[in-house]
């Protein structure tokens, strides 16, 4: 019986196998939660499991791909990427940043228009001696002025601030148009992101399901072959140290399934708080999956090309980088003298530009050049010139280690892609030959040619073969999803 000890071995090694999946979807359990809307109705994960979990004949091996619960309006990974990004509370912050930044835009406009400013009052003065007393020998007497104690006046004064126009005021503004911009691409790059987590999320939980579905069937499997043995052992042609060890490797392997199912649950929750979805809503995969795939891996320099030139946060960057260049441009500015031209109109009661005074209104007006400078401006604001000059240096800086991260990344991605289609091909010549294996077993036996373990066997290599197609599958996928996020087009257009 050394055979069914081969596939107890064998069997081990999937159950093994299956543990990866489970782990990552345990690690993507820690996403924080989302607001929940209502949900839309779909074929449930429990129905999945149960579907998963019906028994299959020992003597047709099951097309993993064929018994994935799907439906044809179901979730795809684009509508998911899409969902996540419409409900993420971080997307939400940054769009209320962006909006923020764009009316600090629009408000730095108003800089342009000349400086008005209204003014009026009114004054109670003391009475005083308004008069003009002549010596005798000039001849005596005295000349009266009128002396009005209540003073009403108005002033209207408009000021044109010409050199900050060109030295503070026009950086300034440009500045706050960059902000904008950088608050546009923050908004782009954290959907980006968002997108990401959730695509992976999608794909992590189809590979769980379909992992599923190899693991209930190898349970299955078993039980029709310890059937089997159980007959062997009655007939005296096999041993009950090979019955007892067929049944612990069926509660070993059973373990394994309901481990998978947990990562089934695990895997539906976290995609679930990406999308917003009430806890315990129903998720149906959409048939699309299964045609989801690469056709060929990118070259890492043109990867590389497209990310520097389509990334947000490269973008981003190139934003900040000349937000302070016209920071630095104002504060410059700034330490300069300052010619503005400002011109008053006074309408007083009474004017006292006018004699003598007189208690009625009048209106006079008057317009000036004016040069002025501070040597204390000049000298503090040399320190704002330092700050952004920093400023400046670190965004560059920035920059350019998010170009040699985005190097890296690029050659990974394209890497990884090649890898994952080359072992994609190799896994769909390894399933056809399983296949024919176990069909040519199955017919020996048919002809008595053969034991039952060795068909045992040959269904244990195709239940391999089948779980290496799903890695393989998914793999290809979520390498594909890197490659778009390298380039900046994790978002669904």
């Amino acid at each position: 019986m050394h055979r069914s000890s081969l596939l107890w071995a064998s069997l081990s090694a999937l159950s093994l196998s299956l543990m990866a999946p489970a782990a990552q979807a345990q690690a993507q359990a820690q996403a924080p939660p989302a607001q929940t809307p209502p949900a839309q109705p779909a074929p449930a994960d429990t129905a999945a499991s149960d579907d998963a979990a019906a028994p299959v004949d020992a003597d047709a091996p099951a097309d993993v791909f064929a018994e994935l619960p799907t439906s044809s309006g179901g979730l795809t990974a684009d509508a998911a990427a899409a969902r996540a990004v419409e409900v993420a509370p971080q997307v939400r912050v940054a769009e209320a940043a962006r909006q923020q930044a764009r009316s600090a835009a629009d408000i730095g406009k108003v800089a342009f228009a000349p400086r008005l400013d209204l003014r009026a009052s009114y004054t109670r003065l003391s009475d005083v001696n308004g008069s003009i007393e002549f010596p005798p020998e000039l001849g005596g007497g005295s000349i009266e002025f009128p002396q009005p104690v209540n003073s009403f006046a108005t002033r209207a004064s408009l000021a044109v601030p010409i050199s900050d126009y060109f030295l503070t005021i026009l950086p300034a503004y440009r500045a706050g148009v960059e902000a904008a911009d950088l608050a546009e691409h923050q908004v782009a790059a954290e959907k980006d992101s968002t997108a990401v987590r959730a695509r992976e999320a999608f794909y992590n939980h189809v590979r769980v399901r379909a992992s599923e579905i190899v693991v209930t069937d190898a349970v299955a499997l078993l039980e029709a072959h310890i059937a089997d043995l159980e007959a062997l052992v009655g007939a005296g042609m096999a041993t009950r140290a090979d019955l007892m060890q067929a049944r612990a490797q069926l509660a070993e392997t059973k373990a394994q399934v309901a481990a998978t199912r947990g990562a089934v649950q695990v895997t539906a929750d976290v995609l679930r708080t990406l999308l917003a979805l009430e806890r315990g809503a129903e998720i149906a995969v959409d048939t699309a999956v299964l045609r989801e795939l690469p056709t060929a891996a990118p070259e890492s320099e043109a990867l590389l090309s497209a990310a520097l030139e389509q990334r947000a946060d490269v973008q981003a960057l190139r934003s900040l980088i000349r937000l302070n260049q016209h920071v630095i441009d104002a504060r410059k500015g700034s330490r300069l003298p300052q010619l503005a031209v400002v011109g008053n109109v006074d309408y007083a009661n009474p004017n006292q530009r006018i004699f003598p005074q007189q208690d009625a209104f009048r209106a006079t007006w008057d317009i000036s050049a004016v040069l002025s400078w501070s040597p204390n401006d000049f000298v503090s604001r040399g320190v704002d010139v330092d700050e952004a000059e920093l400023e400046l240096t670190r965004a560059k800086a920035n920059l350019e280690g998010l170009s040699d991260q985005l190097s890296i990344l690029a050659s990974q991605a394209a890497n990884d892609m090649r890898v994952a289609l080359e072992n994609l091909e190799s896994t769909r010549e390894g399933i056809e030959a399983a296949r024919e294996a176990w069909r040519v077993r199955n017919d020996l036996l048919s002809a008595g040619e053969t034991t039952p373990s060795d068909v045992l066997d040959a269904e244990a290599a195709l239940r391999r073969a089948q779980l290496a197609q799903i890695d393989a599958h998914i793999a290809a996928l979520l390498a594909h999803v890197q490659v778009q996020y390298v380039m900046g087009r994790a978002t669904p257009q």
